[in-house]
């Protein structure tokens, strides 16, 4: 699809494509955008229970100042079967880490059916 692209509006008049723009959830209409990335990182905790204290990302470490928020994820995966197996849900536990460089990241920890387990850092908040 190109910038010339045009689309029949409400009033069925002819109207260029507006871009889309996405933010993380309803609640946060007028925040800033929001950067997906869903990239692997090396992650090195701390404490008890075990909590991100650090992680790198492309090639840059960043020290977590606060844990935010968190919580485990528990859902199935788009098209599995309704109330399939729990071994086909996923498992991760979420976080929002506020860094030392001052910008606050989503990562979980994938605790995957493969019994490998993954960071990855999800977004930029």
């Amino acid at each position: 699809m190109t910038a010339e692209t045009r689309f029949l509006g409400e009033n069925g008049f002819l109207s260029p494509v507006e871009p889309l723009t996405i933010n993380h959830s309803p609640s946060t209409i007028g925040s800033p955008m929001v950067d997906f990335f869903s990239e692997r990182i090396e992650v090195t905790c701390k404490g008890h229970p075990a909590r991100p204290a650090s992680f790198v990302w492309r090639g840059k470490e960043y020290h977590v100042r606060e844990i935010r928020a968190s919580w485990q994820e528990w859902k199935s995966p788009p098209g599995s079967p309704r109330g399939g197996s729990w071994r086909l849900r996923r498992h991760r536990n979420h976080y929002h880490a506020l860094t030392d460089t001052g910008e606050l990241f989503e990562i979980y920890l994938d605790r995957g059916r493969s019994g490998k387990k993954e960071w990855v850092l999800l977004k930029r908040l």
